[in-house]
């Protein structure tokens, strides 16, 4: 056996008792590592909480669009007679859209019908 080999071993090929166990280049390579296992790892979390705000901002925003386009009654109903007294001419009536939203509700694209129900009668309008 050579004395000048970079690491000495007895006969039985086991580390001698000066040569230790784990050298500083280790050490680094395995802490780069574990950094690169980290920064994998967290920038997963990031995009997985991303993705799961954006969803729950898309849920938002369509849950304000169904509440705005809900239409409530505001204040009395006027119903308006012919001349004769035999049947109604004009209806009056305001209606409030629920949640304040800048777009105001489209009647004209669509149809609308208004149901008139009391007691004794019930009566659908469409327009």
């Amino acid at each position: 056996m050579h004395l000048r080999t970079a690491r000495r071993r007895d006969w039985a090929g086991r580390p001698h008792r000066d040569q230790r166990g784990i050298t500083g280049i280790e050490t680094a390579i395995i802490l780069i590592a574990m950094v690169i296992v980290g920064t994998v790892f967290s920038v997963t979390l990031l995009n997985t909480g991303l993705l799961s705000a954006k969803k729950s901002e898309e849920t938002v925003i369509e849950g304000l669009k169904e509440i705005s386009s809900t239409l409530f009654l505001r204040g009395s109903v006027f119903a308006q007679a012919n001349p004769g007294k035999t049947a109604i001419d004009t209806i009056t009536f305001y209606l409030i859209v629920e949640a304040q939203s800048v777009e105001s509700v489209d009647l004209s694209s669509t149809g609308t019908v208004v149901t008139y129900q009391d007691s004794d009668n019930a009566l659908n309008c469409t327009a």
